[in-house]
C-alpha cells in the first residue's frame, strides 16, 4: 500500500484539532460534550471540503488556516485575557472558521501552489 502524504497531513491537522477542542472543552471549569462537539465542526467542514478540492496548496492552507486560529484564539483566551468577555470568541469562532477562515486558506494555499508553480516554470 502506497503513503499518501496529502491524506496524512489531512488527518495530522484534524486529529489535531480534535485535540485541542478535547483539551480545552472536556477538560475546563465547566465540561461540556456539546462544546466539544460544536468545537469540532470546522474540522469536519475542512475534510469534507478537501475530498472535492484538487489543489493540494488550497487544502493545506485551509486546514493549517483553521489550526493556526484555533491555538490563536485558545492563546488568547486562556494565556492572556483583556477583558471576561473574550470567552464569547469560543463560542463563535467555530462558525467563523468554517464560514470565512476556511475559505481564505484554501485561497491562499491555492495562490502560493499557483506561485510556485510559476516560478519552477521560469527556472527560478
Amino acid at each position: 500500500m502506497k503513503f499518501n502524504k496529502m491524506l496524512f497531513l489531512k488527518l495530522t491537522i484534524i486529529l489535531l484539532g480534535i485535540i485541542l477542542a478535547v483539551l480545552t472543552g472536556l477538560y475546563g471549569a465547566y465540561p461540556s460534550m456539546w462544546y466539544v462537539l460544536w468545537a469540532l465542526l470546522p474540522y469536519g467542514a475542512y475534510y469534507l471540503a478537501s475530498l472535492k478540492l484538487k489543489s493540494r496548496g488550497a487544502i493545506i492552507g485551509g486546514g493549517l488556516f483553521i489550526l493556526g486560529v484555533d491555538i490563536l484564539i485558545r492563546i488568547q483566551i486562556f494565556y492572556l485575557p483583556s477583558s471576561s468577555t473574550d470567552s464569547i470568541a469560543l463560542v463563535t469562532m467555530p462558525f467563523w472558521e468554517s464560514i470565512i477562515i476556511m475559505p481564505v486558506g484554501f485561497l491562499f494555499g491555492w495562490l502560493i501552489e499557483k506561485g510556485i508553480i510559476h516560478l519552477r516554470s521560469k527556472g527560478i
